[in-house]
């Protein structure tokens, strides 16, 4: 007659004892039923994967053989590092080690596999990804701080009245734009980035750039040329 064989208990925890599979008959408590491990009759009792065949070897029943993969699996842990980090615009993941060294660990940011690149707080899970070992998932804040930005405009050449008008070109080291204020409007007034020339004397420009999400506002800075007739 035909019987089934089932294989269970095949992740296990290590503790320096012999670890062996469980196997069920149907019908129930068939003898003659007999387990290898990678071969061996002998159950493992190390961290590790092991091939397990049970076979039955019955006088009134026949079955096909078992097969399966026994893992003992051994205790690790999870430490995150890195947490604090300042927003350049490239991606910045946080450490995870594991103890034992070098197991594969998968790691969320606010519940995300994409490693955030913007200013901000990020919660962190790691978790162990490793058939052989278990941890208690490790959890902590990424935090990425926002950044400095400085402005470069070049000194401003003396004009005469008769220029009426030209353009600004100061730059920030962030990229965003600059804006730009008259502190002399009896001299010049500015519009974007059209200065309009009023009347000789001193003319004093200011470039700002107020920051964002990722910056922090630059320092202002100011240059001043003379209006001449």
């Amino acid at each position: 007659m035909t019987a089934t064989l089932t294989l269970s208990n095949l992740a296990q925890t290590y503790d320096g004892l012999p670890k062996s599979a469980t196997a069920t008959t149907n019908p129930a408590g068939l003898s003659g039923v007999s387990i290898t491990y990678n071969g061996s009759a002998i159950a493992p009792t190390d961290i590790g994967s092991y091939s397990v065949v049970a076979s039955l070897d019955n006088p009134y029943y026949t079955a096909s053989n078992a097969t399966g993969t026994l893992y003992i699996q051994g205790d690790a842990t999870i430490t995150l590092s890195n947490l604090t980090q300042t927003y350049d615009g490239s991606p910045k993941p946080v450490t995870a080690t594991t103890n034992p060294a070098g197991l594969s660990v998968s790691i969320t940011y606010n519940g995300s596999s994409t490693v955030p690149i913007n200013a901000g707080s990020y919660p962190v899970v790691a978790s162990l990804n490793n058939a052989l070992y278990t941890a208690p998932n490790a959890t902590d804040t990424l935090v990425i701080g926002m950044t400095s930005q400085t402005i470069t405009f070049d000194p401003l050449p003396n004009r005469p009245l008769s220029d009426s008008w030209f353009n600004l070109s100061a730059t920030a080291s962030s990229g965003l734009t600059v804006t730009y204020t008259s502190l002399t409007t009896s001299k010049c007034t500015v519009t974007n980035k059209k200065v309009t020339l009023v009347a000789t004397g001193t003319c004093t420009i200011r470039a700002s750039q107020a920051g964002s999400s990722n910056y922090y506002a630059a320092l202002n800075v100011d240059r001043s040329f003379n209006i001449t007739n």
